[in-house]
């Protein structure tokens, strides 16, 4: 097997562990985020955009949550804009880019950012597709 035809192996083998998650926008609210999640229970996370629909945050559920459950809960976060309790930070991989997939695999694995990457926006081209987590990079 050839470089090229490894790429396309582990471009196919990443691309069908995406995980598809909800979509928001920056203006969107804290309130709206709680439905978002109420709405698909199964996802990990909640992906923010610009109004150009780039990706600029990324919202953990769990986090979130202990957000809401902490000082103040909800009523102090409820209108307040989702931007203001995402990751302002994700890291974002280009599923068509070699250099991204490294960079989001040592990102996981070694603790790039801090703690490490939870999990990773995939995108593909201009288009947002969901995420990878780290068990998505590590489990054959």
């Amino acid at each position: 097997m050839n470089a090229l035809e490894t790429k396309e192996t582990i471009v196919q083998e990443l691309t069908a562990r995406v995980v598809p998650v909800p979509l928001m926008t920056n203006k969107q609210t804290c309130y709206e985020a709680l439905r978002a999640f109420q709405s698909h229970p199964e996802v990990p996370c909640i992906i923010v955009s610009d109004k150009q629909g780039q990706p600029i945050g990324l919202v953990r559920k769990d986090l979130f949550f202990l957000r809401l459950n902490g000082f103040g809960g909800m009523d102090t976060w409820q209108t307040e804009s989702i931007a203001k309790l995402m990751n302002k930070s994700p890291v974002i991989a280009d599923l068509e880019s070699t250099m991204d997939l490294l960079i989001a695999a040592l990102a996981i694995g070694t603790g790039l950012h801090g703690k490490g990457a939870d999990y990773v926006i995939a995108i593909k081209g201009n288009g947002i597709m969901g995420v990878l987590s780290a068990s998505h990079f590590l489990n054959p």
